[in-house]
């Protein structure tokens, strides 16, 4: 089972917010955005606690308004399926639950309601069964239903006639008109712990947090969970672990009474012990026929939580509680590597299990460029199996290439709420799609342009390089106001960056040489050159999308603007000379172009 699609309303800062959920999601925004918010909501949805809800939990603090939260699973497994029953509609599940202010005692409560389908045909709606519950043979009769509503005897009973409904829907769901789906408003699945337990797990790690109290085994916190899910949700192919729990089954037959018949094993003293209570207690009651003693065996997981601990030899060992939280956050990013690396080695073959959800607040938080580089690499191996939903400020957790993976994350103003903006779809025809991952495998700082308020699109590293020292010149700091310079690598890859932009409403200005028109006059390889890079300064002007957009050209190109003479422009030393020229530039030097660009940014 994994989530599909997700609706928030009238939680903090979210008003209402609807998005796809990703099986890699990355989710990306200012502060104070509302990420976090995402996070808790869907926390508060997979928890069976209202602890710590009050009147700042609803959107402006409004009780009269229930906060509303509806996920829709699918995908699901074959035991998953046969669970769910009458609330799988179409292959999906779709779940809300509602927190609610109770006035009559002044507390915030929660109940789940489960989407169902019915027929429009009133007989075989059960949900109103005791409206016509004392008509139900003529019912049948009526409507000539199948003799499989009757019983053996040919009598009609509630039973046999809900059994019926159930047989004759299955078998007829094709034909049957349906009414429009609505919310059962009864308890889904039962209490809200039997409900959860039908759910994926939802494993969520905050940014700010007290992580030795997750560095503790059990059964509630992420470490217990995840050592759980090592234990128990790969195949089991380790022989000693196999042994392991064969011991434990043997312990359970040699301290419990066997079947009849079979030969008792257990040590004397229980035996003689259960003899003992027979004969004195029926000396007071003689009713009594048996006295049994039974001892619980734990299961391989039980004795990890009852007596785990871990010890971190850092040249003191001491349990993990007394580090630092650099380390205890890094022991639970070891945790999820060890996790990647059994799904790997197991091909992502798992047995029959609950799915799992991670969620991340800053994964970044804590480990050095190469760490997250590397953690990022695992969480995209184990969203192959799993889901996992993360929330960054780090480009180092942003692949460009995963962009069907994001949700740009805003809030306009108090009145929209927070919003979320995501595009599933494919962006690049096929013959670009190719182009577009190589060229950002080449340059992964491309990645920096989700994290802009403004981008400038330069032809390469020269541009680059120049544009912040002009901006400095002119008393600009492209840094403090979020503009990100990105070199393209060419003009060939600019369109590909302009429709990343323009998908997600980036704004940015392109600036790139107009080159040599073609003439008759030029001769014939150099007019041939000439048009295909006439025919690229077209692609970009077509790809524009002006109400976010701005194209500016430089006549004839960056090098001829500066100045810069054909000997030192194909020198090796290229970009270090421009380096060099525009740190020693004054403001009076600086082409008014290259201002003008500027002052637009």
């Amino acid at each position: 089972m994994k989530i599909r699609n997700v609706k928030i309303e009238n939680f903090r800062s979210i008003k209402e917010l609807q998005f796809e959920f990703q099986d890699l999601m990355i989710l990306i925004g200012e502060n104070n955005a509302g990420k976090t918010n995402i996070f808790k909501a869907l926390d508060l949805f997979f928890s069976t606690s209202v602890r710590g809800m009050d009147d700042e939990c609803f959107c402006n603090k409004d009780l009269d308004k229930d906060i509303t939260i509806t996920v829709t699973f699918d995908r699901l497994n074959q035991s998953e399926t046969e669970r769910i029953g009458k609330y799988l509609i179409d292959g999906r599940l779709t779940v809300q639950k509602t927190f609610f202010y109770d006035p009559s005692t002044g507390k915030i409560d929660a109940r789940y309601s489960g989407m169902v389908r019915e027929p429009k045909a009133g007989y075989l709606k059960l949900s109103n069964f005791d409206q016509f519950k004392h008509e139900l043979t003529k019912i049948v009769r009526e409507n000539s239903l199948p003799n499989y509503f009757k019983t053996s005897k040919g009598t009609v009973t509630q039973e046999s006639y809900k059994t019926g409904v159930e047989r004759y829907i299955d078998e007829n769901k094709d034909t049957i008109e349906w009414d429009d789906p609505v919310f059962l408003e009864t308890q889904f699945l039962g209490w809200k712990p039997v409900a959860v337990s039908k759910f994926t797990d939802f494993l969520y790690v905050p940014a700010v947090k007290e992580v030795s109290d997750e560095s503790k085994y059990a059964s509630s916190n992420l470490f217990g969970r995840l050592i759980d899910a090592m234990l128990t949700r790969i195949p089991e192919r380790d022989e000693k672990l196999r042994e392991l729990r064969d011991l434990f089954k043997r312990a359970g037959r040699l301290l419990n009474r066997p079947l009849e018949g079979e030969d008792d094993a257990r040590p004397g003293p229980i035996i003689e012990l259960e003899r003992k209570l027979l004969t004195l207690l029926k000396e007071s009651m003689p009713s009594t026929s048996d006295v049994r003693i039974t001892i619980e065996i734990p299961k391989v997981e039980d004795v990890f939580r009852s007596s785990t601990r871990i010890i971190v030899d850092d040249g003191i060992p001491t349990s993990v509680d007394s580090k630092g939280h650099g380390l205890q956050r890094m022991l639970l990013f070891t945790l999820f590597r060890m996790y990647a690396d059994l799904l790997r080695a197991t091909g992502g073959e798992t047995v029959d299990h609950r799915s799992l959800i991670f969620a991340i607040e800053d994964p970044e938080i804590y480990l050095h460029p190469q760490a997250q580089r590397k953690m990022f690499e695992v969480l995209k191996t184990i969203s192959e199996t799993d889901q996992v939903v993360i929330c960054t400020h780090s480009p180092f957790f942003v692949d460009m290439n995963y962009y069907t993976s994001f949700g740009i994350v805003s809030k306009p103003d108090t009145t929209l709420g927070t919003q979320i903006f995501q595009r599933v779809k494919e962006i690049f025809p096929p013959e670009e799609r190719e182009a577009f991952k190589l060229i950002n495998e080449f340059n992964p700082e491309r990645n920096e342009v989700f994290f802009a308020k403004k981008v400038l699109l330069v032809e390469g590293e020269t541009e680059k390089v120049a544009f912040p020292l002009i901006a400095t010149k002119l008393d600009r700091d492209f840094d403090a106001e979020g503009i990100s310079v990105v070199e393209c690598g060419g003009k060939y890859n600019i369109t590909l960056l302009m429709k990343i932009l323009n998908t997600f409403r980036i704004p940015y200005l392109v600036t790139h040489d107009q080159d040599p028109i073609p003439t008759k006059k030029m001769k014939r390889e150099e007019e041939i050159n000439a048009r295909k890079i006439f025919q690229l300064n077209q692609r970009i002007a077509d790809e524009l999308d002006p109400t976010i957009g701005t194209i500016i050209t430089l006549n004839p190109d960056f090098d001829g603007v500066i100045g810069l003479s054909k000997r030192k422009a194909e020198a090796p030393g290229k970009t270090f000379a421009i380096f060099k020229k525009f740190r020693e530039m004054s403001i009076a030097e600086i082409p008014q172009p290259l201002i003008t660009i500027v002052e637009k940014l």
